[in-house]
């Protein structure tokens, strides 16, 4: 009896439940391996409170960095907006403080990032499911875009069946799309096509981006998914 016993909570410690605890107050080989078990469980639970921890860390980290950049970041924005309202008809002025402004608007949209990074790690974004028409949802995000895409010369596309429909949280699905089809944009040259398809099948919805662009390099394609790369 004891055995099954054991042998049920050592079920549920493989299960994922780790303040699960055998009996090794016996004597016997068997009592040894339970000690070794709950040792291990124990060094388990350290390990991801230690964890939860440094996310938690990271993030309130990130968060301090972030704010304290911001008011530098607005003064540089303003002595910019100083130097481009001066309009000293100097090509080279003008020409470098528009790469100045592209530049404030990489970094400000680097911090979000990290941002959102930070608190995607230590696990702190709660998702609000509920049921959209994905048709809807994929045209506002692509609207989002069309201005860049004519202004490129570029051609933006959606095909998807009116009633399509899911179970998602609008903001995060928008920023994983909207990350996608900006890559494609910075990817694609004039009069290249970049394509929003969605279809439906009994098991799955599924969304693609595509593009006719310059593609990833084949050495890159491995590492894509790495952090910052």
């Amino acid at each position: 009896k004891k055995v099954e016993e054991a042998e049920l909570r050592l079920r549920d410690f493989m299960a994922g439940n780790i303040d699960i605890r055998l009996d090794d107050n016996q004597e016997g080989s068997l009592s040894r391996f339970f000690a070794a078990v709950n040792l291990m469980a124990t060094s388990q639970v350290a390990h991801i409170e230690k964890e939860k921890q440094g996310r938690e860390f990271l993030k309130d980290t990130i968060s301090d960095i972030s704010h304290q950049v911001k008011t530098p970041l607005a003064a540089i924005r303003m002595y910019n907006e100083i130097i481009q309202n001066e309009k000293t008809d100097d090509i080279v002025v003008d020409n470098f403080s528009k790469k100045i402004e592209r530049e404030i608007s990489r970094i400000e949209s680097l911090i979000l990032n990290l941002l959102k990074l930070a608190r995607l790690d230590a696990g702190s974004i709660q998702l609000e499911m509920s049921e959209h028409n994905v048709k809807e949802f994929l045209e506002e995000v692509v609207k989002g875009f069309s201005t860049r895409a004519k202004m490129e010369g570029k051609e933006l596309t959606l095909s998807c069946d009116e009633h399509t429909a899911m179970n998602f949280d609008p903001e995060w699905l928008m920023e994983a799309i909207g990350n996608i089809i900006r890559n494609a944009l910075d990817h694609t040259g004039f009069q290249n096509k970049i394509e929003v398809c969605c279809s439906e099948t009994p098991v799955l919805i599924q969304i693609t981006i595509k593009d006719n662009g310059e593609g990833i390099h084949p050495e890159d394609v491995h590492h894509i998914f790495k952090r910052f790369y």
